[in-house]
C-alpha cells in the first residue's frame, strides 16, 4: 500500500490553460494531496495583466518570493513542483534561480529545454495564418470548439502569446544540474511528443521514473490515477 504522506502539489498549467482548466484534477487528487496552479497573465484573476513576453518575463511575474513562501508554508509536508506543457519550461527557468528546492519535480508530456531547435515538433506561430494556427493547435489536442469565430476572437491573442513562449525560448548552456527527485511523464497517445524527446530532462534532474500513461496531450485535465505523484 503506497504511503499517504501529506502532499503539496505547485502546478505549472500548459499554453492556453488557466486554473479551471484543471478543476477536475484538483477535486479528484487522493485527500491527502493538495494541488495548487500557478496562474499567468491574461487570464482569470490576472485578465487585466499584460502577456508575458518570455518563460523568464514570466518566472518574474510569478515571483520567486511567491515561490520560496509555498515551500517555507509547507515545510512540513512533501513538496512537489510539476510542470505539465509549456508549463515545464516554466518550472525549469523558474527552479534554476531557487535557493530552496522542493522534495520533487513532476515533467509532463514535453521535450528537454535543450532539444535544439529544428527538432522542436511543431511551427513558429509568428509565420501561420490563423487557419494554419488552429490546425498546429489541433496537434495539441485543443478542444475544436474554441475554433468558432465568437470563441477564437476571446482567446486566440492568449494563445499565440503563450505559443510564443515556446516558440521563442533560448536555452540556457549554462544551466546546472539539480540533485531533486523526478518523475518523467509522457502520454501514450501524444500526437507531437515522443518519449524520445524527453529523454533529455535527465541532463538536469535526477530522474529515478519515467511513466508512460494512457492518453493524449491533455490527459490530466481529467486524470483518475495519482500515481505518478508517488
Amino acid at each position: 500500500m503506497l504511503k499517504k504522506v501529506k502532499t503539496s502539489v505547485l502546478f505549472f498549467p500548459s499554453a492556453g490553460s488557466s486554473p479551471s482548466t484543471y478543476f477536475n484534477m484538483i477535486k479528484k487528487a487522493p485527500k491527502h494531496v493538495s494541488i495548487s496552479v500557478v496562474n499567468y497573465p491574461g487570464r482569470e484573476k490576472f485578465k487585466s495583466k499584460p502577456f508575458s513576453k518570455s518563460c523568464l518575463d514570466l518566472v518574474n511575474f510569478i515571483g520567486l518570493e511567491n515561490i520560496e513562501h509555498f515551500l517555507h508554508e509547507n515545510k512540513n509536508n512533501k513538496t512537489i513542483f510539476m510542470g505539465h506543457s509549456l508549463g515545464t519550461w516554466v518550472m525549469f527557468e523558474l527552479i534554476n534561480q531557487l535557493t530552496l528546492y522542493p522534495d520533487k519535480v513532476i515533467i509532463s508530456t514535453f521535450p528537454s529545454p535543450c532539444i535544439s531547435e529544428n527538432k522542436r515538433p511543431w511551427q513558429k506561430n509568428k509565420h501561420l495564418d490563423d487557419k494554419a494556427f488552429q490546425d498546429e493547435l489541433s496537434g495539441w489536442e485543443i478542444d475544436s470548439r474554441v475554433f468558432k469565430p465568437f470563441i477564437w476572437e476571446k482567446y486566440k491573442d492568449l494563445l499565440r502569446n503563450d505559443c510564443t513562449l515556446f516558440d521563442e525560448y533560448v536555452f540556457n548552456v549554462n544551466t546546472k544540474y539539480l540533485d531533486i527527485e523526478t518523475t518523467l511523464i509522457y502520454a501514450c497517445d501524444d500526437i507531437k511528443i515522443k518519449k524520445e524527446m524527453m529523454l533529455g530532462w535527465k541532463s538536469f534532474f535526477k530522474c529515478t521514473n519515467f511513466k508512460i500513461l494512457n492518453g493524449n496531450h491533455r490527459f490530466l485535465e481529467n486524470i483518475d490515477n495519482f500515481e505518478f505523484i508517488y
